[in-house]
C-alpha cells in the first residue's frame, strides 16, 4: 500500500476490521481489534510474524470473549505458529490483561519496560475490598462531589486484578535507545510519557512503521491522571515533554499503529495538535482561574461537556493533573478550601505585574504599534522553526537546509522587534517609574539588560552575519535577554522574594539549580503588603525543574519552541493590559 508522504493526518483504512478478525497493514504486520467494557468499546492488538512464531502487543482484558477471540484466531489464521513474545506498551489493564494467561498457557516471553512490569506485578496483587484512606482523601482534595464520594467509599472498587490475569515472575527489560526485531525489521525502542509511566514506542528502521500504543492516537487524547500512588507527580508535564522529545523522529508518511482507533499518517501534525490541546486546555483553565476553584469545578472549562457518572472518575483526575500542572510551573496557587479540597487560582506573572504599572503609558498607538508587530514575528518564528523541523526530519545526515535559515532569520526578527518593543517599554517607565522599593528590598536593577542585549546584537553584526544568517542560538539569546528584562522590571517596582526563602532565583548566593519556580511570597514595596507569586520562569537557568530541562533540551537543538511561548506570554500580557479599552489587542485576538 502506498502512503502519502503529506503533512496531511490520514486514516488508509476507513472502517476497522470486525473484533477478532486479522487484518493486514504491513508485510506480516497485523491487527486485530478486541472489545471492551466501556465507553471506549475496543482495544488494538497487533500481530508479528517472525520465523520462529508470532509476537502479540497489547493482548486486551482479561475475559473469556477476549481469550476465545485469540483461541479462533491463533487456530484458524495463524495455525501451526506459536506465540513466543507478548509485548506490553504500558501497565494499563487494557492492554496488559491477558499477557500473564500468554505466559502461562503458551510459555511466551514477556517484554515490557521496568515500570510498567513493576507497576503491572503490585497492582495485581493489591486487591481491596473498600478504597484505602489514602484514595479516599486524595479524592476529597481533588473536589470530589461529597455524595459520589460517600457512595464510592461504600462499594468496592475497581481492581487491577479484576481484568488482568496473574503476572508470573519474569520478564525482559525494554529500555529507552534499546532495538528489538520484529516481522523482520530492526525497531528503535524509545519511550513515552504521562498517560502511562515508561510508556513503550517502537519506531521502525525503514522510517515506514511506528507502534504508538496509546502515547500517540490519532482522534483521541490519551487520559493524563493524577493518582493517589504519586499525588506529586505531573502527568500533563511529563506528557508534554515526551512529545517534544519523540517530534524528531516522526515524519509525515510514517504508518502509526495506535492502541485505539485507527491506523493514521501524519504524525507530525497530529504530534502538534495534540501539544497544542493541551496547552490551550491550560490557558482556558488559567482563565478560568481567575477565581479560585477546585479541580472538579473545571470539567466544564476542560471538556466542553457534560460529564456523565460513567466517566466522572477519568475525569477528575485529569482535570486534578491539569491544576497541578499549573501550579507547579507557576501559573496558579493553591490552598485549602473549607472542605479540604484544594482549590487553585491563577497567578499573576511578572508581565501582569509590570502592566498594572505601565498601565495608561502603553496606551500610545506606537506602542502599540510595536507589540502587535512583536506578536506577529513570534507567531511567524515558531511557524518556521516548525517548518525547518519538518525539514531536518527528512535530513537524515543533519546538514543545513535552507528552513534552517528561514527559521534563524524569523527568529532574528522576532529578536529585533521584540527589541524595539522592550526599548518603548523602558523610555515610558523612564518617564513615570517606579515607587522606590523599601529599604529591606532591592531597588533598580543592577544590571541593563536592554544594554546587553544591545551589545549582543551588535556583537552578530560585528561577526559579519547577515540577519538571514543569524544562527537561532544567538537570536534565542536575544530573546531570553529581553524576557530577563521583564523580569528586572518587576524588580524594579519592589516585587521580590523576601529575604532568606530557599532556592529563589535571582538571590545573592543561592544555587541556580535549586530553583523551585511554584510561587513565593513577596512583599508590594508600594503598599508593604503581603502577596504570594507565581512569577513566570524569565531564564533557562531560573526555570522550575522539569520545564528547565524542557527548555534546555529544545535550546540544544535550536528549536526553543516552550522558550519562544514564554517570551511571548510576557510581552502579550504588556500589550494586552496597555490597549485595554480601545479594542486593540484584546484578550481573544491571540
Amino acid at each position: 500500500m502506498t502512503r502519502p508522504d503529506t503533512g496531511k493526518i490520514t486514516f488508509p483504512w476507513e472502517a476497522p476490521p470486525e473484533f477478532g478478525a486479522p487484518l493486514t497493514v504491513a508485510d506480516r504486520v497485523h491487527w486485530m481489534r478486541l472489545p471492551l467494557p466501556m465507553a471506549l468499546d475496543h482495544v488494538n492488538a497487533w500481530i508479528f510474524e517472525d520465523d520462529d512464531g508470532l509476537t502479540l502487543v497489547d493482548p486486551g482484558i482479561k475475559g473469556r470473549r477476549t481469550q476465545a477471540l485469540w483461541q479462533a484466531a491463533l487456530a484458524d489464521r495463524f495455525a501451526g505458529q506459536p506465540v513466543t513474545r507478548v509485548l506490553v506498551t504500558h501497565h494499563h489493564p487494557d492492554h496488559i490483561g491477558l499477557a500473564g494467561w500468554f505466559q502461562a498457557e503458551h510459555g511466551a516471553e514477556l517484554l515490557m519496560s521496568r515500570t510498567a512490569w513493576l507497576m503491572a506485578r503490585m497492582l495485581t496483587l493489591d486487591v481491596q475490598d473498600r478504597p484505602t484512606a489514602e484514595t479516599a482523601r486524595f479524592w476529597q482534595r481533588a473536589g470530589m462531589d461529597a455524595q459520589v464520594h460517600a457512595r464510592r467509599l461504600a462499594e468496592r472498587p475497581f481492581n487491577f486484578a479484576d481484568v488482568v490475569a496473574p503476572l508470573p515472575l519474569g520478564y525482559r527489560r525494554l529500555v529507552e535507545g534499546g532495538t528489538i526485531t520484529l516481522a523482520g525489521r530492526l525497531w528503535d525502542i524509545r519511550m513515552g510519557d504521562g498517560h502511562a509511566p515508561e510508556h513503550v514506542t517502537l519506531w521502525s528502521r525503514g522510517g515506514d512503521l511506528v507502534l504508538g500504543g496509546d502515547q500517540l492516537l490519532a482522534s483521541i487524547s490519551p487520559n493524563l491522571g493524577l493518582y493517589a500512588t504519586e499525588p506529586g507527580a505531573d502527568p500533563v508535564g511529563d506528557w508534554l515533554a515526551a512529545c517534544e522529545r519523540l517530534a524528531p523522529y516522526a515524519t509525515p508518511g510514517q504508518l502509526v499503529l495506535p492502541g485505539h482507533k485507527l491506523p493514521f499518517t501524519g504524525l507530525p501534525k497530529r504530534l502538534r495538535q495534540m501539544a497544542d490541546n493541551h496547552h490551550g486546555a491550560l490557558d482556558r483553565l488559567a482563565e478560568f482561574l481567575a477565581e479560585p476553584h477546585s479541580a472538579t469545578d473545571c470539567f466544564q472549562v476542560l471538556f466542553k461537556r457534560d460529564i456523565g457518572a460513567g466517566e466522572y472518575g477519568l475525569a477528575l483526575v485529569e482535570a486534578v493533573a491539569h491544576c497541578q500542572h499549573l501550579w507547579l510551573t507557576g501559573r496558579a496557587t493553591r490552598h485549602d478550601g473549607p472542605q479540604g479540597e484544594w482549590r487553585y487560582q491563577a497567578a499573576r506573572d511578572a508581565a501582569e505585574l509590570v502592566a498594572d504599572h505601565v498601565g495608561d503609558l502603553l496606551e500610545d498607538p506606537a506602542t502599540q504599534r510595536l507589540a502587535e508587530q512583536a506578536t506577529q514575528a513570534l507567531d511567524q518564528a515558531t511557524q518556521a522553526q516548525q517548518q525547518a523541523e519538518q525539514a531536518l526530519g527528512k535530513n537524515q545526515l543533519g546538514q543545513s537546509v535552507p528552513s534552517q535559515q528561514a527559521s534563524a532569520a524569523a527568529l532574528a526578527r522576532a529578536a529585533q522587534a521584540l527589541r524595539r518593543l522592550g526599548q518603548a517599554v523602558r523610555r515610558q517607565l523612564a518617564q513615570n517609574p517606579p515607587a522606590p522599593a523599601t529599604p529591606s528590598q532591592p531597588g533598580q536593577p543592577n544590571e541593563d539588560f536592554a544594554g546587553q542585549l544591545a551589545e549582543a546584537y551588535q556583537a552578530t553584526q560585528n561577526a559579519g552575519q547577515s540577519q538571514a544568517e543569524m544562527d537561532a542560538e544567538r537570536a534565542a539569546r536575544l530573546l531570553a535577554a529581553l524576557a530577563r528584562q521583564a523580569g528586572q522590571q518587576a524588580q524594579a517596582m519592589g516585587i521580590m522574594p523576601m529575604a532568606g526563602m530557599p532556592g529563589m532565583p535571582g538571590m545573592p548566593g543561592m544555587s541556580l539549580e535549586s530553583t523551585m519556580g511554584v510561587g513565593f511570597t513577596g512583599v508590594d514595596a508600594r503598599t508593604g503588603a503581603l502577596i504570594e507569586l507565581g512569577i513566570a520562569p524569565a531564564d533557562w537557568t531560573r526555570l522550575p525543574g522539569r520545564l528547565r530541562d524542557q527548555v534546555l533540551q529544545a535550546a540544544r537543538r535550536s528549536a526553543p519552541a516552550e522558550y519562544r511561548g514564554l517570551i511571548k506570554r510576557y510581552f502579550q500580557a504588556i500589550a494586552k493590559r496597555g490597549a485595554r479599552g480601545n479594542g486593540k489587542l484584546g484578550k481573544d485576538d491571540k
